[in-house]
């Protein structure tokens, strides 16, 4: 959870919301994210552990597996990584990014730019080619 915290901002950038869920409950996340220094949201799924179940990663033990999942704004779930490699945020930053790509202005002109609208005068305007003098036979 610390390199997520100290990299939010690979997050923000990405137009991302990160947040934590977990089995503990919210006094031990209070302490947790104290002791991480993490700045974002931290969920608790200590009653019921319905999210953990929905997710799959509750183990018969009754605590959640580690997991990291990016969900795109659809609910999709677009990455999954479970276990120690959880821990790293080079996966989920690199899918945050790709799904931020997808999502950005496509190629080709700039859009229009709002404000004042600049026109040219009539003098000023190029001149449009006239259509070719019809012929007589």
């Amino acid at each position: 959870m610390k390199a997520y915290g100290a990299s939010i901002a690979k997050f923000e950038g990405a137009d991302t919301q990160v947040f934590g869920v977990s089995t503990d409950n919210s006094p031990s996340q209070k302490v947790f994210a104290e002791q991480t220094n993490a700045t974002f949201p931290m969920l608790s799924d200590f009653r019921d552990r319905n999210v953990s179940k929905a997710y799959g990663i509750l183990m018969p033990s009754g605590v959640a597996n580690r997991a990291t999942f990016v969900v795109d704004k659809a609910g999709k779930i677009q990455f999954i990584e479970e276990g120690k490699a959880a821990v790293d945020i080079t996966g989920a930053a690199t899918a945050c990014s790709r799904l931020a790509g997808k999502h950005q202005r496509p190629p080709g002109p700039p859009p229009l730019r709002r404000g004042p609208l600049t026109r040219k005068s009539p003098a000023s305007a190029e001149p449009q080619s006239s259509p070719p003098p019809a012929r007589s036979s």
